[in-house]
């Protein structure tokens, strides 16, 4: 700790204005790197309806419950929109100004706190100078971490711009004012964090606590101990205590979404110190900024030279503060690296795994407490290079003049910097598939849907993420355009594991090109009347094309098109290639469409609602097993519980099926996501501790194949196996 005279800016008027000029430049050139990204357009973060009705999410933000989206559903974490973020974009909304502008004045707003934040906590510590504050300060604003997120998820990176303004209150209540004002300075700033993600939110707290831990016994830190916690937990209690009714009710869905095995992969030291374990960045084809931090090797040379400059830095002896500091990296570095397995795995590193998998599973993104470790790098960068290029040499008049070592430290540093955030000048923030707005004929389908649909109104076909021929909104348009209830299947369910097993049943239906009576049977008892065709999806993804959708829908009895929305699009099956060769297109289904077509069942409609008076038969298998058996007229469309949901009032009747196979799932596809049928002894092939939806309700009435004739029969790889390429196909088992 320091007991040197805060300092935020020189003294004199003069350069005080000076000071407060160059710090606006540099603000202005980050509101400029903001707006350099992707002009004019839209680009894939956080949440659709932020940017097409943000006035209208918050309002159902105020709810836990949301009854529109799949089936009924828990919303997960919209409470966390209330502050700041979704007020922001109201306000933008209501001042009708441009979503796209809206959207880069919250990145500059969160640059430039950031920026600004590093600045004021280095001159409350005395650390640097003012150009070395300037360069530390963009040297966090734009971190490997920030630049990499930002464009995806940026309410992820708004805890971190906030991290410096929560320690500037505790760094000043050690030497000056009330303490207690200070304390509550801090706890405001973690109350402004929000609560979206709890994780990237509690990563601001580790520091600010071990700095009142730290310092020095005096009635100061006497005061802040006894006043900051309670006063955090106070400007935290509005997300705290919905965050736990989510978790009380909400179905497990942080199970299926990722594994640590897939959230820790990239947790290696080197990269915890560069700032380039967010996994996402590895696998995602449109995170632009992230994919070049780690694949260029100047961006990889110049990240580590800002590295080593701020360890350099830290290692110092006349740095202050040093102590808390360097615990801070290495407090910072063990909790980003948790977990990690690989060449060098450490001690108890599985075991750190499986509570990630279990009862720590909310915080296996580890990489999100990489503000912990980042902000002492960067102070540390600061201190190394204010005392490097203090160099002074004398020269032949007597004068003293700066040593050229020290000019060339300088410039080192600067170009380190500038050289490790290229990616944000260069305007590679934005991920790829940015659009201008969603097509007007999507408000038109939500109208309809609101006004005409029967039940709930499907979406289909399923798909991974709302990817479409004019851009990438990740959530679907009918999120927040859709006045009734619609579902989806996509690869991030907040739905029940029986709810998404039936959709699976459906999708999979849906895809034969050929409907049924069972089909329309297994549709009405889900209360599925309406089900709305993307003609106008991306397609270079694979996965089952629309037209195969609509051929099922068109053969279903009592089903037809209602409504069409949006321009013909789409063209023949086949086109000529440049030798004149004929080239079949989306494997020949390609034909003219509306953009969205909408079928719906024919004569009047009643949601389906189910009696315990009257006949209720236990199902024991699959959501597939009643599909098919609705298609054999055993069930007739008629009342049935599955075996695991079986509770009060015994059924009339038991059906025995073998539907409910021990088969591994490939959470992260929405098409042909189920291994072959594995036997007992058979290993799952993924690294996780869940391995299918629902998997210990589903246990004991599990059927799995019996082996004869043999120990064992095991293959290296097999395209039975999930994740084969290009797809699965359970029946090509060893």
């Amino acid at each position: 700790m320091t007991d040197e005279p805060v300092e935020f800016e020189p003294a004199a008027p003069t350069l005080r204005a000076v000071w407060r000029f160059r710090l606006a430049a540099c603000c202005l050139a980050l509101v400029a790197l903001a707006f350099a990204q992707a002009p004019g357009n839209t680009v894939t973060d956080t949440k659709l309806d932020l940017t097409v009705d943000p006035v209208g999410f918050l309002g159902r933000a105020l709810t836990l419950w949301d009854s529109q989206g799949a089936f009924g559903q828990v919303q997960n974490q919209a409470y966390g929109y209330l502050f700041p973020m979704g007020p922001f974009f109201a306000l933008g909304h209501l001042a009708d100004v441009s979503p796209w502008v809206t959207q880069r004045l919250w990145w500059s707003l969160l640059l430039v706190m950031a920026f600004l934040g590093t600045v004021v906590l280095l001159g409350a510590m005395g650390i640097g100078n003012r150009w070395t504050r300037i360069l530390a300060g963009f040297a966090f604003a734009l971190s490997p971490r920030m630049l990499s997120v930002l464009g995806a998820s940026s309410v992820e990176m708004w805890p971190s711009a906030l991290a410096p303004w929560v320690l500037v209150p505790l760094v000043v209540g050690l030497v000056r004012g009330d303490p207690r004002r200070q304390a509550a300075l801090s706890a405001l700033a973690v109350a402004m964090v929000g609560g979206v993600n709890a994780a990237a939110t509690f990563a601001v707290v580790p520091l600010a606590a071990w700095w009142i831990w730290c310092a020095p016994r005096s009635r100061r830190r006497r005061t802040m101990m006894l006043w900051w916690p309670p006063l955090v937990l106070l400007g935290t209690l509005w997300w705290l205590l919905p965050l736990l009714l989510l978790g009380r009710y909400s179905p497990p869905f942080l199970d299926y979404i990722e594994a640590a095995s897939n959230t820790t992969v990239a947790a290696t030291a080197l990269d915890a110190l560069r700032g380039t374990t967010n996994w996402v960045s590895y696998v995602d084809v449109n995170a632009d900024a992230g994919h070049l931090l780690i694949t260029e090797p100047l961006l990889i040379l110049n990240g580590g030279l800002v590295v080593v400059l701020g360890i350099v830095g830290l290692s110092r002896r006349d740095l202050p503060a040093r102590g808390f500091l360097v615990a801070g990296l290495l407090t910072g570095l063990v909790l980003v690296t948790l977990g990690h397995v690989g060449s060098t795995s450490g001690l108890g590193s599985q075991t750190i795994r499986d509570l990630l998998d279990g009862p720590l599973a909310p915080l296996r993104n580890t990489h999100k407490f990489d503000v912990v470790l980042r902000l002492p790098l960067v102070i540390g960068l600061c201190h190394a290079v204010t005392k490097l290029t203090q160099g002074r040499v004398v020269d032949e008049t007597g004068r003293r003049r700066p040593d050229p070592l020290a000019i060339g430290v300088g410039m080192l540093a600067c170009a380190a910097v500038l050289g490790a955030t290229v990616p944000g000048w260069t305007g590679h923030v934005a991920p790829r598939g940015s659009y201008q707005s969603v097509p007007h004929y999507w408000d038109e389908t939500g109208e309809w849907i609101g006004e005409h649909a029967k039940g709930t109104t499907l979406v289909a076909p399923a798909t991974s993420f709302g990817t479409y021929a004019w851009g990438r909104t990740g959530d679907e348009p009918l999120q927040p355009l859709s006045t009734g209830p619609w579902a989806v299947r996509n690869v991030i369910p907040l739905a029940p594991g029986g709810n998404i097993e039936m959709l699976d049943t459906i999708s999979q239906a849906l895809s034969t090109g050929q409907g049924t009576r069972g089909l329309a049977d297994f549709l009405r008892r889900a209360n599925i009347g309406t089900v709305v065709v993307r003609n106008d999806l991306d397609r270079s993804g694979g996965g089952v094309s629309p037209e195969q959708v609509r051929a099922t829908l068109a053969s279903i009895p009592g089903m037809r098109r209602v409504a069409t929305f949006g321009p013909t699009i789409g063209g023949g099956p086949i086109v000529l290639n440049p030798e004149g060769g004929r080239v079949f297109v989306d494997e020949g289904w390609r034909a003219d469409r509306p953009a969205v077509e909408v079928f719906s069942f024919d004569g009047p409609w009643s949601d389906r609602h189910v009696t315990v008076d009257g006949r209720l038969d236990a199902l024991i298998g699959g959501s597939g097993s009643l599909l098919a058996l609705d298609e054999l007229g055993v069930t007739n469309g008629g009342s049935t519980v599955m075996a695991k949901d079986v509770k009060g009032k015994a059924p009339t009747g038991t059906i025995l099926t073998d539907g409910n196979r021990r088969q591994e799932a490939a959470f992260g596809a929405v098409q042909r996501n189920r291994s072959a049928s594995l036997t007992p002894q058979e290993p799952y092939r993924a690294d996780r501790r869940v391995h299918r939806y629902d998997q210990d309700a589903l246990k004991q009435w599990t059927t799995a194949p019996e082996l004869r004739g043999a120990r064992s029969l095991t293959a290296s790889s097999s395209q039975s196996d999930i994740g084969a390429v290009p797809r699965t196909d359970p029946s090509a088992q060893p």
